[in-house]
């Protein structure tokens, strides 16, 4: 007799079959990281503890109940469904109690117990009608022998309602040692490794793929190809492999190199805060290591769609990248970083970092909410011993001493080290006018043949100054080159946008040579690999102020001296709505702490130390925000789910929506997509494609933004916005469209 354990379509797998996936993967992921598990020091009997949960977990599915369910056959009536996730311990408790310790029995039992996120909607006398049921199934077990000799069940009991009770109501367990089980090492890696054994064995996936092969000499490939000689600071990063590392170096100085080579072959997460930094990272290092690279956040399914020649592949990579399985994955912060809430399942995230290293480039970008959670997530994975590597050109003082705080971290400080000279790159001037009058300054330098890049801190103003210069270009020079990003354009025109940013003014060889003026928002500030000559921004705080500065002279061998011409043009009247973004007391630090260095270059010690200045101050609204969310969390404080947590890492207050001129203009094409989806259950070729055109009509707006100018569309589960948008400068939200519609 069959017994099943999943049903794909109208195919079964019986629990034997998933039961023996499930080791056979456990089995591949310890031959390839054998002697990172080893080193976490966790009890020398993981392995078993773990090959233990595995053949248990899905034993409760032997249940009349569920055979019925999966079958589509008439129910018991004299059962009440249970989960089979709570009736599995009914096989391993009398096993436990017999061969484990409390503590080991506690940690399995649990383990188990809870691999499914379920109600506990049933009481004890619900949970013993089941054990005449299962206990009829113990002779069809005879092929647990095969994988576990030592397997033996005479009467199953039943008898264990109150310890799930226990742990789903949130009381403390303590462990002989006293600690709390959710927060023991052993545990948290036996319950994640669970997790992510048995996903990987449902999706028919592997849990770990391969290693990279001759990490190194691929590396060493890729420098020489690209003429890079490492320097000093990259060569030792391998000599500190073992330890997590901040490195404080500026921009344009090498720092991925250095991360790489501190990689050393082992498995990573590589963490950039914005979608298009991570996929110019991952293009990157594709480069170098070929197909071992994931790419993960939320739009990684659709990147370069177009040019994937084999969709099943793509899908099949993309799934991998999910189950934290590929041997480097890079990623936004927003898909780890919510594990610090303990969420259900939260312990799959940390037990594969415990053995990874984590790479955090840019820092400085996150608000100082996201900065606390992701310090204080890295605090416990360093506890657990796993290893990162955080990698800024500035940091802000109470980061610092936070990650001072932090074990076995080593603080690699350039600025410190008298061999390090750091080129000069930046050379500032200041104005009072603000920046819509500098238009005239903006096309000089444009003339002179610069690339010019020009910040406004919000929507708003970019567009304003992009219509300013256009005007000039209708009026004057028709060979005006001028182009505008933000974030409020739908996902088709903001992704060929910010292609042509590189193109325009990449750091690489071969971008083109021609003047360009490029307008944005603070969106460019973090980790594009761009180099434009000269820029205009809006004042904003240093820590933004840096970033945008980073875009400017930014290969490593271009320099600045006391007689050029400023290449930072900053004015010092912002635009309305300023403040909304950037906190007020902080703009004033920081124009203080610029004001003595009108006409001078500002060398990275410099802006360190104004860093340093401006943030010192304890009751600065930054450091309020991070002390408050490091305490919350040091409370304590949970999310129930995944959602939830990620929820309060993002502070998502944004819906997506689609511009009602784009709606109408592309009607046929989204409804053709949306009965696509409809008959289409499964992730494939045409599902995906469909999901990629509509999700390419889209963009991200503030909830305060819809007000009463837009209406929900059941069947595209989105809402249409009534402003104007076109797709050289975005959403218009001066402009509400005339017209009446209900869609």
């Amino acid at each position: 007799m069959e017994f099943y354990a999943k049903k794909y379509g109208n195919n079964y797998e019986t629990i034997e079959s998933h039961t023996k996936l499930l080791i056979k993967e456990l089995d591949a992921l310890y031959n390839i990281y054998r002697n990172e598990i080893n080193n976490l020091k966790l009890d020398n009997n993981i392995y078993n503890y773990i090959k233990t949960a595995c053949i248990f977990h899905d034993l409760g599915k032997y249940s009349d109940y569920f055979q019925y369910n999966i079958k589509n056959e008439k129910k018991p009536l004299n059962l009440k469904d249970i989960k089979h996730n709570y009736l599995s311990i009914a096989f391993i408790y009398e096993y436990l109690a017999k061969n484990y310790n409390n503590d080991i029995f506690y940690k399995l039992f649990y383990a188990i117990a809870f691999h499914h996120d379920r109600k506990i909607d049933f009481n004890k006398d619900d949970l013993n009608a089941y054990q005449n049921g299962l206990n009829q199934k113990i002779n069809y077990l005879t092929w647990v022998k095969d994988i576990f000799p030592d397997f033996e069940i005479k009467n199953l009991r039943t008898d264990y309602y109150g310890y799930l009770k226990k742990y789903y109501d949130d009381k403390l367990i303590l462990l002989q040692n006293k600690t709390d089980i959710k927060k023991d090492k052993d545990y948290i890696f036996l319950k994640g490794m669970l997790h992510k054994l048995d996903y990987a064995a449902s999706a028919h996936l592997s849990a770990e793929e391969n290693k990279i092969i001759n990490f190194n000499k691929k590396f060493n490939k890729y420098l020489n190809s690209k003429n890079i000689k490492l320097k000093n600071f990259q060569k030792k990063s391998k000599n500190n492999s073992d330890k997590s590392l901040l490195l404080i170096a500026p921009t344009g100085s090498g720092k991925t190199e250095f991360a790489i080579n501190w990689l050393n072959g082992n498995k990573g997460f590589y963490i950039l805060p914005l979608r298009v930094s991570t996929n110019a990272m991952y293009e990157r290092f594709n480069s170098i290591f070929k197909d071992n690279i994931g790419l993960l956040h939320g739009d990684s399914l659709f990147y370069k769609l177009e040019e994937k020649n084999n969709i099943d592949e793509h899908i099949n990579n993309i799934k991998l990248a999910r189950q934290l399985s590929m041997p480097i994955t890079i990623t936004t912060a927003d898909q780890l970083f919510p594990a610090v809430f303990k969420y259900y399942g939260y312990e799959r995230i940390y037990a594969t970092l415990m053995y990874s290293k984590i790479i955090i480039d840019e820092p400085q970008s996150y608000s100082p909410e996201m900065l606390a959670i992701i310090v204080k997530m890295l605090d416990e994975i360093s506890n657990y011993n796993g290893k990162f590597c955080l990698m800024s050109a500035t940091i802000h003082p109470i980061l610092l001493n936070k990650i001072k705080q932090i074990k076995n971290t080593k603080i690699i400080n350039l600025f410190n080290n008298p061999k390090f000279n750091p080129l000069n790159k930046h050379k500032i001037q200041f104005t009072d006018q603000p920046i819509e009058n500098l238009i005239n300054n903006i096309i000089n330098s444009y003339k002179n043949n610069k690339k010019v890049l020009v910040i406004a801190n919000t929507v708003k103003q970019s567009q304003n100054l992009y219509r300013l210069l256009n005007k000039y270009k209708e009026e004057y020079d028709k060979n005006l080159n001028i182009k505008l990003v933000h974030s409020q354009f739908i996902q088709k025109d903001r992704i060929k946008k910010e292609a042509d940013i590189f193109k325009d003014a990449g750091n690489t060889t071969n971008r083109n040579n021609n003047p360009i003026i490029w307008i944005s928002t603070q969106i460019i500030e973090a980790s594009l690999d761009v180099d434009f000559d000269i820029l205009y921004t809006e004042i904003s705080s240093i820590d933004s102020l840096i970033q945008r500065m980073g875009r400017v002279c930014r290969r490593f061998d271009k320099t600045i001296n006391k007689k050029d011409t400023p290449n930072i043009i900053i004015s010092l009247q912002p635009s309305k709505g300023t403040y909304n973004i950037y906190n007020k007391q902080i703009v004033e630090f920081t124009i203080k702490e610029l004001s003595n260095y009108n006409d001078k270059i500002l060398t990275e010690h410099d802006k360190q130390n104004i860093i340093n200045n401006v943030f010192l101050d304890n009751d600065n609204e930054f450091n309020q925000k991070f002390k408050k969310s490091i305490e919350l969390l040091e409370s304590g404080y949970t999310e129930d789910n995944k959602n939830d947590a990620l929820r309060s890492f993002r502070d998502i207050n944004t819906e997506n929506v689609i511009p009602y001129g784009v709606f109408e203009n592309n009607k046929k094409e989204i409804e053709k997509n949306i009965d696509i989806l409809k008959n289409n259950k499964k992730l494939n070729e045409n599902k995906i494609k469909a999901l990629n055109e509509l999700n390419g009509y889209m963009v991200n707006v503030y909830f305060y933004k819809l007000n009463n100018h837009s209406s929900y569309n059941r069947e595209l589960d989105a809402r249409i916005l009534n402003y104007d948008y076109n797709e050289t400068t975005g959403i218009d939200f001066e402009k509400i469209k005339e017209e009446d519609f209900f869609i």
